[in-house]
Parts: C-alpha cells; sequence; structure tokens
C-alpha cells in the first residue's frame, strides 16, 4: 500500500478487514492510505518542479526569458519551478516543447 497507495492492494486489504468485519483495521488502513497518497503526492510534485528546473536550464534562457516563451508570467513560471503549483497537462507539455525547441535552436548555432 505504501508503494502503490491507488493500486488494488489498498483496495484489497480494506475489503479483506471489512470482510472480516475488522472495521478499526479498516479504519486504520484507510488513513494510512491517505497519508500514503499525500507523501506520494508530495514527491510527483516535486519531481515534476525538478523536471521543469532542468527544462528551463536546457533551453538557456533565464526563468523570464523562458516564460514569455510560453505564454505565462514570470511570478507563475516561478511556482512550477519551486513546486508550489503544479502546472496543468497542457502547460507541462507547452514547457517541454518550447524547451527541445530552445535547446536545438542553441546547439545549432
Amino acid at each position: 500500500m505504501a508503494q502503490h497507495p491507488w493500486g488494488p492492494e489498498a483496495e484489497r486489504l480494506l475489503g479483506l478487514a471489512k470482510e472480516a468485519s475488522l472495521d478499526t483495521a479498516g479504519e486504520w488502513l484507510t488513513a494510512c492510505r491517505a497519508v500514503y497518497r499525500e507523501r506520494q503526492e508530495e514527491r510527483e510534485r516535486a519531481a515534476v518542479a525538478r523536471e521543469i528546473r532542468r527544462l528551463v536550464a536546457v533551453s538557456g534562457l533565464s526563468q523570464r526569458d523562458f516564460a514569455s516563451h510560453i505564454g505565462t508570467s514570470a511570478s507563475r513560471l516561478s511556482t512550477y519551478v519551486t513546486g508550489r503549483v503544479t502546472p496543468s497537462a497542457t502547460m507541462m507539455m507547452r514547457i517541454q516543447r518550447a524547451a527541445r525547441r530552445l535547446q536545438k535552436r542553441r546547439d545549432e548555432e
């Protein structure tokens, strides 16, 4: 459950606790799953922020200039870079495309 809090194993354990009428165990498992999900989401947000920092770096631009290339403000990009805000899937794709395009342009120079 700790490794895959959204996976079928967590549901299976909860089902077994319910089947065995172990209400307290079910409550504990539910609470544990919530903690594990929160921790996993924190790790995922941190990974997205690291990837965005990497992409900005490979672009060769400052954060301010990169932000203008992706159509957002420098302050909004800063929230993505620090992990305070996770960008939408569409914005993440835009960041990736812009970084690849800018890196390619830089490599050709």
